[in-house]
């Protein structure tokens, strides 16, 4: 079985698009943070008491937090397939292999980390320096 390697070109060409890839879909959970962000300043403004409890809330604030809260959904639903294309970009299905690598931070670039989130559900892209 003759196996083919990529050349570095080949190699960099796929390491510039998994990192553009992995940048729309933080972009993406930035804004789902903005959003949340929204409807904690929401609740915080209509909530009076300690522990906080709402009795009577105003329709149009109800209608705003449920507005908020389809667009994130909304959102995390886009986030679903080009997360799982991204990981399955660079991770094989082989469980043997994936053992090893769970939980690992990815060097992209020279100075980028990326790690998938449980469930596949987001990403984190950190720099090097970050980590520590």
């Amino acid at each position: 079985m003759k196996t083919n390697y990529l050349s570095q070109t080949e190699s960099q060409n796929l390491e510039e698009q998994f990192f553009n890839e992995a940048e729309q879909i933080l972009a993406m959970q930035m804004e789902i943070n903005t959003l949340e962000d929204q409807m904690v300043r929401i609740l915080e403004s209509i909530t009076k008491r300690d522990p906080p409890k709402i009795d009577v809330i105003d329709f149009r604030d109800m209608l705003h937090l449920k507005e908020i809260s389809d667009d994130i959904e909304e959102i995390q639903e886009a986030m679903k397939n080009p997360i799982k294309k991204l990981y399955r970009s660079l991770f094989p299905g082989n469980m043997f292999v994936i053992q090893y690598v769970y939980d690992a931070w990815v060097k992209v670039k020279p100075n980028w980390l990326i790690r998938f989130g449980d469930g596949l559900e987001s990403i984190e892209i950190k720099k090097t320096d970050e980590l520590n």
